[in-house]
């Protein structure tokens, strides 16, 4: 019997909306829900949250769809890559960039080298799942490289970041994270 389960990550990544997703999810799976359908809407947050919520997904013994209705952005890309199906509608956008992170109050020279060598591990990492799953336009690398790069819904659907053009049309249970 198909047993769907509706949720809305809705937010800035951080550890706590993580952790309430993360325990929503693994409860949903007890219960013996059949398949997942997340609603992503989030300018991003923490890189490590977003590594960490992306892998958890892919680790999911069901199926899992994504959708963007309104703006993915930054780490919240990782979210929503981490889906075999990926919804978007019409007139959502994405937004990706490079790994950043704003200098500590602590600007020692042993701190900016930590804060660097944490950068580069994001990075790398960030960089793996982008170039496995997308395929960016040399241009649209180009911009990648230096600038926010935005993608309408069917430069999306071009690169390989959503799967098709739809809605979010959820049944119950419908839970909000």
């Amino acid at each position: 019997m198909n047993k769907p389960l509706w949720l809305t990550l809705v937010g800035v990544l951080e550890p706590g909306l993580t952790r309430a997703f993360v325990l929503t999810a693994a409860g949903a799976i007890q219960q013996g829900h059949t398949d997942l359908h997340i609603l992503v809407q989030s300018p991003g947050g923490a890189t490590v949250d977003g590594v960490f919520l992306h892998n958890f997904i892919k680790s999911i013994p069901i199926p899992v769809t994504t959708y963007n209705l309104g703006h993915v952005g930054s780490a919240a890309n990782l979210v929503y890559l981490a889906a075999t199906d990926r919804v978007v509608a019409d007139t959502a956008t994405f937004m990706l960039h490079r790994v950043r992170a704003a200098p500590t109050h602590d600007g020692t020279v042993q701190a900016m080298l930590a804060l660097a060598t944490t950068i580069g591990i994001d990075e790398a990492n960030t960089e793996a799942i982008f170039k496995r799953d997308l395929r960016l336009t040399p241009q649209q690398r180009e911009v990648f490289a230096v600038a926010d790069l935005v993608l309408n819904a069917e430069q999306a659907l071009a690169c390989g970041l959503a799967t098709r053009i739809g809605l979010f049309a959820p049944g119950t249970p419908l839970i909000s994270v």
